[in-house]
């Protein structure tokens, strides 16, 4: 290993900032949030020229004259590395289209998924490039959450492989206050819900990074001056339950100095198995020796959090590393790397470690990779410096280091990660005077890894070879991203920019293998299934699944074994309960099985599990031998009876809509029958009449709990009516079990069904002339407009939620000489929401509730639509009882903690006023508790459950003109 400088550790810093983040609930399932439209495109288009950090345009290296090193770089790697297999990449794709300079690119693979964000956008992909949510706005993901309208970007998503969860974070510093937003999705489905989160944090968190670790989310950002606090960790065990998150933050004493204010420090990211427990988070960066003086060293620093007592946390500089001499100085400006075609240079970002550092624990040693951009030989000529650092016990040492520059192109926004094959990978932006910026890959094999010798011993591949040059500034890109595939813990995933036709800002995003692994046969269990998944005791279930070889070598014959569980993993004192054999399986073969077990009779009705154990006896030598077991959940009843599911009380609200508008339907599922029913799906439908059939138009669906007998679940959902459906009396069909789910004594009792009145969303009048030409803002005091003709239209401001009334009747002070209508649209779409004829005699009257915010257009006319230069008179304004009412103030009510032992909390950051009752219901529907609001109402109530019994209850919050509700479960 290489001989060191060790610098001793720095005294310990109590933090400078602590705090506890406001959790704003479940977002929408991304896959059904709207995609980016080109009018949103259009804007960011516009927000994209804005410049941005000028003032860290300027930069300065006062010690230039002493640094090291003199000459060329003393780690260079000139010539390319030769070892041959794999070469291309595996999978290679076009990722989002950004207009921002930088575009900020990022992305990382889950266990099915891949996710990518740029700036203020994000998209999530199946493996093989197909697009599965996105490219939608990020502050849609976050929705309601405090600082969301902002959507300034710096975007960063990991996949916290431990918790098999997704995080997605940016900042918002549009406001008086900044705030660091976090979702971390719900289930290791990214296209699913994701629980929300914002936090208040000190002034301009610019650039942060973002690290994984077992007792947080650790982040750096550039925040440099004297007071600000850079560094910080969020409590990542409460985001991943969606409860109260604490915060805590430092004012890093020992920030390297950069002459314009650009540093980050950012924490390392852990990759695969966590530290060993206590171990603090880590954090590092490099310091210049042309900027501050000193020598070229990598500094460590150690934040030890302590989530009990947050104020007794400490944060320090624990190690001063020095490293081969680089040189960062690229001159005094952002024009630092060549391009084809053109006198516009682009920015290196030479300052600070790329995104982003990693950690490994292999056990009997650790090790943290990281890389930056260097000048290898005084000429601007950028290569990428890259670190392996390795620690047994104590401090760290550098086991091994490289510059990566094989030829005269420069190469820069690098980004490295070593995997548990001990294969290293590192991706990459290329250009020079005779390349247009292109995408590239290298690596060391587990090979050269194994003799530390600092050298990426695989010939350098292709992901995009540039056609184009970037002509209209100097900004590239902040970051990139490369990350590790769980699945496989080998294969690399990259993304980064690249230019495409008429300067479009494009990413790619690409997957590649560095040596080849040996080959292996690996058997899993995929589609594991049983029919009927509600069963009698001493009855049958016919279960299956299919055994694949995802190995690289053929398996031998084995056996599949069926387990009866009361848990989904495999343990000794498990039920057997048959044996299938299973024929040798060449590589990527597969073969399907199946057997009709009898649950034992005596099995006490409950929820259990049938386990798929491939290779059970252990037949087969695996590549890994901790993915055999698949698993299926059903439900065993008392062979005295059966479940019975029916539908009660179906309701909707509104009952009448406008065809692609919404209504908000529920209803209780009752479990009438004599053992409990398993966990279940009821389905929304809408029907021409109130009997289900195949050609109904489906709608939503909900789950249902599994009910015991006589247990109830109460259901709602807010369903979109098609924007085609005809005017006229429709049912919304409300289906029980609808996917058979259950085992029922009675199969044909299972729909409930409410009649709504739907208007068409394309009849009424329409213009195109708009009088006056301003836009009208109604009041709770009547207004007038004087002077319109039939066949104009008058625009007007309205709010969600706020009823409006315009009016030609006589006694509301308004007038029309003939027989009026009017005609409410979407001033936007020209969607239809209303429409009067013949309200007061031959006169028009529309009350209407406002279902968004923006502007509407009233079109005047005589009746059939007709025109006329006839003066009228129109009267109009709002109501101020709902323009005061619940629907603003129920975005900011939060219900907590959910799962709750005991006490429940039920919080609103804007007060009661508007709420009247707090009510709480059990399961089976019976009020429980009731709280009445006094007019002068606190911020908080509590509510003592410590009576009741572990499940499920509604939590009702009761207003003048609605109602919220919020589902808790108690857990003891």
């Amino acid at each position: 290993m290489a001989s060191l400088g060790l610098n001793a550790q720095d005294k310990p810093i109590s933090p400078s900032i602590t705090g506890v983040g406001v959790y704003h609930g479940l977002s929408l399932p991304l896959r059904d949030l709207p995609a980016l439209t080109a009018d949103e495109y259009e804007k960011m288009e516009i927000d994209a020229m804005k410049p941005r950090n000028e003032d860290m345009r300027e930069r300065s290296y006062p010690y230039a004259e002493t640094a090291l090193p003199k000459g060329d770089d003393p780690a260079w790697q000139q010539k390319m590395g030769t070892s041959p297999a794999p070469k291309a990449p595996i999978v290679s794709f076009d990722g989002q289209t950004s207009p921002y300079y930088p575009p900020d690119a990022n992305g990382t693979a889950g266990p099915n998924h891949y996710m990518q964000t740029i700036n203020s956008v994000y998209a999530i992909y199946s493996k093989t490039g197909t697009l599965l949510a996105g490219p939608t706005n990020l502050n849609l993901l976050f929705g309601s959450v405090t600082g969301a309208t902002c959507n300034d970007g710096d975007p960063i998503v990991l996949y916290d492989e431990q918790a098999d969860r997704w995080l997605v974070v940016e900042f918002s510093i549009c406001g008086a206050n900044d705030y660091m937003l976090f979702a971390v999705s719900q289930t290791n489905d990214p296209t699913g819900a994701w629980h929300r989160y914002s936090f208040d944090v000190d002034d301009m968190p610019d650039y942060e990074k973002i690290g994984i670790w077992q007792d947080g989310y650790y982040m750096g950002t550039n925040n440099s001056g004297a007071a600000k606090k850079d560094i910080y960790v969020f409590e990542r065990q409460k985001m991943l339950l969606g409860q109260t998150a604490q915060m805590v933050g430092f004012d890093n004493a020992w920030r390297p100095t950069t002459i314009d204010g650009f540093m980050c420090v950012p924490p390392v990211d852990n990759d695969g198995a966590f530290a060993p427990a206590g171990s603090p988070g880590l954090f590092i960066t490099i310091n210049d020796d042309a900027i501050a003086g000193g020598s070229d060293q990598l500094w460590i620093y150690e934040l030890a959090v302590n989530w009990t007592t947050p104020a007794s946390s400490t944060f320090t500089r624990a190690q001063q590393l020095t490293v081969p001499a680089f040189d960062s100085n690229f001159g005094a400006n952002w024009d630092n790397i060549k391009q084809q075609g053109t006198t516009r240079e682009l920015d290196a970002i030479p300052q600070v470690i790329m995104n982003a550092p990693q950690y490994r624990n292999f056990g009997t040693y650790q090790t943290l990779v990281c890389c930056h951009t260097v000048d290898v030989d005084n000429t601007d000529h950028a290569g990428i410096r890259w670190y392996e650092l390795r620690r047994t016990t104590g401090t760290w040492s550098l086991r091994q280091s490289g510059t990566y520059a094989p030829d005269a192109h420069s190469r820069w926004m690098g980004s490295i990660r070593l995997n548990g094959q001990n294969e290293i990978g590192l991706g990459y932006s290329i250009s020079s005077t005779t390349l247009y910026p292109g995408i590239r890959y290298t690596g060391q094999t587990s090979t050269a890894y194994n003799t530390g010798a600092g050298t990426l011993d695989l010939t350098e591949q292709t992901i995009t070879t540039g056609a184009y040059s970037q002509t209209a500034y100097n900004r590239w890109g902040d970051y990139a991203g490369l990350c590790v595939d769980p699945s496989d813990d080998r294969t690399f995933w990259f993304t980064t920019e690249y230019i495409g036709t008429s300067s479009a800002r494009k990413t790619r995003i690409a997957s590649f293998q560095v040596g080849s692994a040996p080959a292996t046969p690996d058997l899993v269990t995929q589609s594991p299934a049983a029919t009927p998944v509600s069963v009698l005791a001493g009855a049958t279930t016919t279960a299956s699944c299919t055994v694949y070889n995802q190995g690289g070598a053929a398996a031998v014959a084995s056996n599949l074994k069926y387990y009866l569980s009361t848990d989904n993993a495999y343990s000794a004192g498990d039920v057997l309960l048959a044996t299938d054999a299973v024929a040798a399986l060449n590589a990527a073969a597969s073969a399907a099985v199946s057997e009709v077990l009898t649950i034992p009779s005596g099995t006490a009705a409950g929820t259990y599990y049938i386990l798929f154990f491939a290779d059970a006896d252990a037949q087969v030598t695996e590549s890994n031998e901790n993915n055999n077991v698949g698993n299926f959940q059903i439900s065993v009843t008392s062979s005295t009876g059966s479940p019975d599911l029916i539908v009660q009380f179906p309701a909707a609200s509104p009952t009448a809509v406008t065809a692609g508008a919404t209504t908000t339907a529920s209803c209780t599922v009752n479990n009438q029958g004599t053992a409990t029913a398993a966990a279940s799906s009821l389905k929304y439908y809408l029907s021409s009449d109130n009997v289900y059939s195949t050609g109904d138009t489906y709608l939503a669906t909900d789950a249902v709990v599994s009910l015991a007998t006589g247990a109830t679940s109460a259901v709602s959902e807010i369903l979109t009516i098609p924007s085609a459906t005809a005017s006229g009396t429709w049912y919304i069909v409300f289906f029980a079990d609808a996917d058979a789910q259950v085992a029922e004594s009675n199969e044909s009792n299972n729909t409930g069904y409410i009649a709504i009145s739907v208007t068409s969303a394309t009849q009424g009048c329409n213009s195109t002339v708009q009088y006056p030409s301003t836009t009208l803002t109604p009041t709770t005091s009547w207004k007038t407009q004087n002077s319109i003709y039939a066949g104009e239209y008058t625009a007007f401001n309205v709010t969600s939620g706020v009823t409006y009334v315009f009016s030609y009747c006589s006694a509301d002070g308004a007038s029309a000489s003939y027989d009026s209508e009017m005609t409410l649209r979407n001033k936007t779409t020209n969607a239809y929401l209303a429409y009067s004829d013949d309200a007061c005699g031959d006169d028009a009257k529309i009350t209407w509730t406002a279902t968004f915010t923006g502007q509407v257009k009233l079109v005047t006319t005589v009746y059939g639509c007709g025109t006329n230069t006839t003066s009228t008179k129109l009267r109009y304004k709002r109501n101020a009882k709902e323009a005061e009412g619940l629907v603003t103030e129920a975005e900011n009510i939060q219900v907590y903690p959910n799962p709750a032992s005991s006490v429940v909390f039920v919080e609103s950051l804007n007060g009661f006023e508007n709420v009247q009752q707090i009510k709480v219901y059990n399961a089976a529907g019976k009020e429980i508790r009731k709280i009445s609001i006094p007019e002068k109402a606190d911020n908080q109530y509590s509510i003592n459950l410590d009576d009741q019994p572990s499940g499920l209850y509604m939590i009702r919050i009761i207003g003048r003109d609605e109602m919220k509700q919020f589902k808790v479960v108690l857990s003891r």
